[in-house]
């Protein structure tokens, strides 16, 4: 099983500076720190499955990403949101994916959040405006009821967006607009769409979100990278719902845009998923999709459980190369930490040993899921369906 956070452990404690980690350090002592230096503090929500916060992690510990150092300012806490004083604390700041990032003062007042990471560019920019106006988010509504600003707009959007209240989210992308016609929200407000249509708003289905896509992404004059981007989330949503068809025009308008796009409009890592998803669905050449895949992935990925394991999901999810998945989630099982992570790679292995008609080792290999992981329901789902598939074939 790969989880995906969409954008998103023991409890690991840091101290500004960032790079001094201190696993004592907890939020009360974290506030009175924060009080001392009169500095905010910067929580970092995070959890033991989610593979973008191991590239945060992995990225705070690179002094040549400024990452650490960015955060010398601060009092830094990172988070598991699952255990100990993180799940509360989740719920008290409304953290639903991960990572989050949460800046507050030393009563614990929201100053600031954003959701994701899309590595340290992208958070160092997210952090240099949290930085910059340190007023609590109360405060900053009250300027905003007062005078309304297209960067405050801007800035309770995102915040909406990232609490789930995405209606409130594109009402003031498109209340930014109108204060500053030179700002476009065209991505944003699609984005917050996508999430409607995800978290399965009531009264917002996949046939509206394309329609919704197709305007904003289907004409001559649309930004590379809105047509990347809106060609990835019809994908996900049309691949999920059995709809395949309807991918196709925004993948095509996709691959057209990289022809013509410069080499710093859209993200190369875009850039290589719309390439994978031509040779899957349009040419059908799943081999070129296969080296395509491996070529994005990190130096040693052979040799990382998680690495692997999406590798072996990605493969099941494609029905691609499904041998050689096999053999990978085998080998993620053996690299695995024991217990969580050691059970999502055990379910890889099992959903890629039906698939292939090997039931019997399938429920092998789930029962070894559920010895790791024996609180989690979902596993034991899995080992009476692939009980049943066995019962049939025999």
């Amino acid at each position: 099983m790969l989880v995906r956070p969409f954008l998103v452990l023991c409890l690991v404690l840091a101290a500004a500076p960032a790079t001094a980690a201190e696993t004592s350090l907890d939020f009360t002592t974290a506030q009175e720190r924060a009080a001392e230096r009169d500095v905010p503090i910067v929580i970092d929500f995070f959890t033991d499955w989610c593979v973008y916060c191991k590239h945060f992690d992995r990225d705070l510990a690179d002094a040549s990403t400024g990452v650490a150092a960015a955060l010398d300012d601060a009092v830094f806490l990172s988070i598991d949101a699952e255990k100990g004083e993180g799940i509360e604390l989740a719920k008290k700041y409304t953290v639903t994916g991960f990572p989050t990032y949460v800046v507050v003062d030393a009563q614990g007042e929201l100053i600031d959040r954003w959701a994701g990471y899309g590595g340290p560019e992208h958070f160092l920019t997210a952090l240099d405006e949290a930085m910059a106006d340190t007023r609590t988010l109360a405060a900053k509504r009250a300027a905003f009821e007062e005078r309304p600003t297209a960067a405050l707009a801007e800035k309770f959007a995102s915040i909406e967006s990232g609490t789930g209240n995405y209606d409130a989210a594109i009402a003031l992308y498109e209340q930014a607009e109108e204060l500053d016609s030179a700002r476009d929200h065209a991505a944003e407000i699609l984005q917050a769409r996508f999430m409607k249509l995800r978290r399965g708003v009531a009264g917002y289905d996949l046939d509206a979100f394309v329609a919704d896509a197709r305007s904003a992404a289907l004409t001559d004059d649309a930004d590379p990278a809105l047509v990347v981007m809106t060609s990835q989330m019809v994908g996900t949503m049309a691949q999920r719902a059995g709809r395949p068809e309807l991918e196709r025009p925004f993948l095509e308008a996709a691959l057209r845009a990289l022809e013509t796009a410069g080499p710093d409009e859209v993200d190369p890592r875009s850039r290589a998923a719309i390439e994978i998803a031509g040779h899957l669905r349009i040419t059908g050449d799943t081999q070129q999709a296969v080296a395509a895949k491996k070529s994005t992935l990190p130096e040693g990925w052979r040799d990382d459980a998680d690495q692997l394991n999406s590798f072996a999901w990605w493969c099941f999810e494609n029905d691609v190369d499904l041998a050689e998945a096999e053999q990978l989630a085998r080998r993620g099982v053996e690299l695995a930490q024991p217990g969580k992570q050691k059970a999502q790679v055990l379910d890889t292995a099992a959903e890629i040993c039906n698939a292939r008609g090997n039931c019997r080792d399938a429920v092998t290999l789930i029962e070894r899921a559920i010895a790791e992981a024996p609180d989690d329901g979902y596993y034991q789902q899995q080992l009476e369906r692939f009980q049943k598939i066995l019962a049939s074939t025999e």
